[in-house]
């Protein structure tokens, strides 16, 4: 009788684990677990590499800190985990090629030059100090904990993004270029800030912005928007090696490279070489400690090599696009 009673009560339980666990998870290309967890009485996010992020209701919607400073929605973790991103990029390409017969005569193309469009430099004078965000004072330094100059290099990938359409900051009645103090003023005066946490979608409505994608994929996936979507500027993340998901990342602004995917795995890590990663660009916003306010022009060999351990391939990469109209 024990036995029986025992049984049903095991049968019991894997049905609840069954129907009421899972709930908010999904299966990853591997069959990774991942999505919405609750542990201790407090629901959590799983990523598929079994790492646990806070969840942060924003605007109304559950996000979480997924690339350190990037505020991303769960809906949006979610895609780039299970590999729904692929289909959406593979969607957004199709569908700008329709509309543009000739990508590179098209009105929003903007060439690269290494002038007055090399974005910006996050160490630059007149902002370095600037609070990030509403990132919270730090009584130990009497400073604030995080400025644009030590952890503003999405947003200068967001201004620099911006910067190479030609748009101008006409919300202040200016005619002033998207330099990253008015862009980090813009945003915390419109929903772009939880903390020092960049929730990038409220970019979608800077003046002159006419379509905004959000996206996740691996180098490939910029790359894809690099030479099929003009004008060819997808922000992208690196991270540094062996470092787990959401720590040790760094954003530029891919603007230029051969086509092909410069990192290949060896012995479990992720690295590159000289010949493969010198062709790519990338409009470096930090570590340049230059009085110039121009971000850095260096191609991916410099930026591998910059950190120990190496920026590499991320495990998970980033890719904005914005037009003008």
């Amino acid at each position: 009788m024990l036995l029986k009673r025992l049984v049903s009560i095991l049968l019991v339980l894997a049905v609840l684990f069954v129907f009421i666990m899972p709930a908010g998870m999904a299966k990853g290309d591997n069959g990774q677990s991942f999505g919405i967890v609750t542990i201790n009485g407090v629901e959590m996010y799983k990523s598929k590499d079994g790492e646990t992020f806070p969840i942060v209701i924003f605007n109304g919607e559950k996000c979480i800190v997924w690339h350190e400073f990037d505020l991303v929605s769960i809906k949006d973790v979610i895609s780039c985990e299970s590999g729904k991103s692929d289909t959406m990029l593979k969607n957004f390409i199709n569908e700008y090629q329709k509309n543009h017969d000739n990508g590179n005569q098209s009105k929003f193309y903007v060439n690269f030059s290494t002038g007055d469009k090399a974005g910006y430099n996050q160490t630059y004078s007149s902002w370095a100090n600037t609070q990030l965000g509403f990132s919270e004072w730090d009584s130990q330094k009497n400073w604030w904990k995080y400025t644009i100059g030590n952890a503003g290099c999405f947003l200068c990938s967001t201004a620099s993004e911006l910067l190479r359409y030609g748009l101008k900051y006409t919300d202040y009645g200016s005619n002033a270029n998207p330099d990253p103090l008015n862009i980090n003023t813009w945003l915390k005066d419109h929903g772009g800030f939880t903390g020092a946490s960049l929730y990038f979608p409220a970019v979608a409505n800077f003046p002159g912005i006419s379509y905004n994608i959000n996206g996740f994929d691996d180098f490939y996936g910029a790359a894809m928007i690099l030479y099929q979507c003009p004008p060819n500027a997808p922000i992208i993340c690196l991270h540094k090696q062996g470092y787990p998901v959401g720590k040790g990342y760094h954003f530029c602004l891919y603007t230029d490279g051969d086509g092909n995917n410069p990192y290949f795995l060896q012995n479990g890590q992720w690295i590159t070489t000289s010949a493969l990663a010198s062709p790519h660009l990338v409009i470096d916003p930090g570590f340049n400690v230059t009085s110039d306010p121009r971000g850095t022009v260096r191609n991916l060999w410099q930026v591998y090599n910059e950190m120990t351990p190496n920026y590499t391939k991320p495990g998970s990469g980033i890719f904005r696009v914005a037009f003008k109209e």
